[in-house]
């Protein structure tokens, strides 16, 4: 319960924001932390990383090869539990250690960029749920 409320605090108050200066600063400081702990992840080594790529990709093909309502089906079984746990903790990851990975337009944005205010995350960009 921790973990989630922890994570809906980060989102909500320093990562999902309109002012993407400001989100790319908080981001930097929130990932410099934590790479003071646990040290920095390569993503081109990280199981997380590839696991999280891969089950967007997969999301993604769903999506375009059935409609969005057959794309999502509910959890049946333990062994859907635990793909369930372990694809939340690759998201929390991955917005923690690669998010200018996998949303580089939000955190990486030079300068002129920033200013324009383009391609704000929005609480559907990382999401477990979405379709």
């Amino acid at each position: 319960n921790y973990l989630l409320r922890d994570y809906q605090h980060i989102l909500n108050l320093h990562l999902i924001q309109e002012d993407q200066i400001n989100m790319g600063m908080e981001y930097s400081l929130i990932k410099n932390e934590l790479n003071k702990y646990v040290g920095t992840c390569n993503m081109d080594k990280c199981d997380g990383f590839k696991r999280y790529k891969h089950k967007m990709e997969q999301k993604r093909k769903r999506r375009d090869s059935k409609g969005k309502e057959e794309a999502s089906s509910p959890r049946r079984n333990s062994e859907d539990e635990e793909s369930f746990f372990l694809d939340f903790l690759d998201l929390i990851h991955c917005c923690l250690m690669h998010l200018e990975h996998v949303y580089p337009r939000n955190v990486n944005q030079d300068d002129k960029d920033k200013d324009k205010g383009q391609d704000t995350m929005n609480d559907n960009d990382i999401s477990l749920y979405q379709e």
